[in-house]
């Protein structure tokens, strides 16, 4: 119970004035045999607590809009992994924009158990300096046959579908 139950702090993200961060802390839950997921933002320099934003099963590519306003992450809550924000004082989450590959395109990304499957939309994102523009990856499309053969031998992953997935 005290190893699944262990708060992991995951991707610090300083915001752009360097007054605060945000951060992911990952906690297991026993009962549910599942993972969830919340977002957290705090003063760099004061000693105030961490305020929670959100929660949810599952959150990545935590980041920061230019303009230090908004907290920004990748969510499946749409149905596909697509990119999100939310006030970093708190309020309510909105999509950014949708990435909907077609049909021959779609991407699984598999979780912890082999039912636990995410239709990938978007990758990583990047915001330009302004703010005004993002440049994101999706999946590529994958060669249908070649998945095929993969599946009959067992794979979940391969380096064809499972491509990069960082903009620097």
């Amino acid at each position: 119970d005290d190893i699944v139950s262990r708060r992991e702090v995951h991707s610090p993200a300083l915001s752009p004035d360097g007054r605060r961060v945000a951060f992911v802390v990952r906690q297991g839950f026993r009962d549910t045999n599942s993972y969830r997921a919340a977002i957290y933002v705090a003063a760099t320099a004061a000693n105030a607590p961490a305020v929670k934003l959100l929660e949810e099963d599952s959150l990545s590519g935590l980041d920061w809009t230019p303009d230090g306003k908004f907290v920004t992450y990748l969510s499946a809550k749409s149905g596909s992994l697509q990119l999100w924000r939310m006030p970093a004082g708190g309020g309510a989450a909105e999509l950014v924009f949708s990435h909907a590959p077609g049909p021959e395109e779609t991407v699984l990304r598999r979780g912890y158990h082999p039912g636990d499957k995410t239709e990938v939309g978007v990758l990583s994102y990047r915001f330009s300096p302004s703010g005004k523009q993002i440049a994101f990856s999706a999946p590529g499309r994958p060669d249908p046959e070649n998945q095929k053969e993969l599946a009959k031998r067992g794979f979940l992953y391969d380096d064809e579908s499972m491509n990069v997935q960082n903009i620097l």
